[in-house]
C-alpha cells in the first residue's frame, strides 16, 4: 500500500462501505486533488487515509489482480503452448520494416 498513489488510495476508499463523516471527507479529498496544480495529500491526510484502508482490510483484495505473475498459479507447459500461427517464433519478423 506505500506504493500506491493518493488518488487510488481516496478511490479504493470511496468504493468500499464507509461512514457518511469519512465518505464526505474523502470525496472533498479526491476533488481537491484532482484539482491541484500538485495533486498529494498532507502527511495527516495520508496517514488517516491509510488507517482508514488497513481498518477496512482492503489490502486483501489487491493480490488478486493477476494470479500467475504473483505466483498463485503456474501455468502448466500445455496452457503456454503458442495457439495461434502468429505466436509460432518462425512467423515473426527478423527486423522491422525499413523506411522508403
Amino acid at each position: 500500500m506505500q506504493n500506491m498513489s493518493d488518488k487510488r488510495l481516496l478511490g479504493r476508499l470511496l468504493s468500499a462501505d464507509l461512514d457518511s463523516k469519512e465518505r464526505d471527507a474523502f470525496t472533498d479529498m479526491l476533488a481537491r486533488l484532482e484539482m491541484s496544480r500538485k495533486p498529494s495529500l498532507s502527511a495527516p491526510q495520508r496517514a488517516w487515509a491509510e488507517k482508514v484502508y488497513d481498518k477496512l482490510d482492503l489490502d486483501s483484495e489487491e493480490g488478486c489482480a493477476n494470479l500467475v505473475s504473483s505466483g498463485a498459479y503456474t501455468p502448466t507447459a500445455e496452457e503456454r503452448k503458442p495457439r495461434y500461427p502468429w505466436e509460432l517464433s518462425e512467423n515473426r519478423p527478423l527486423k522491422p520494416p525499413g523506411r522508403h
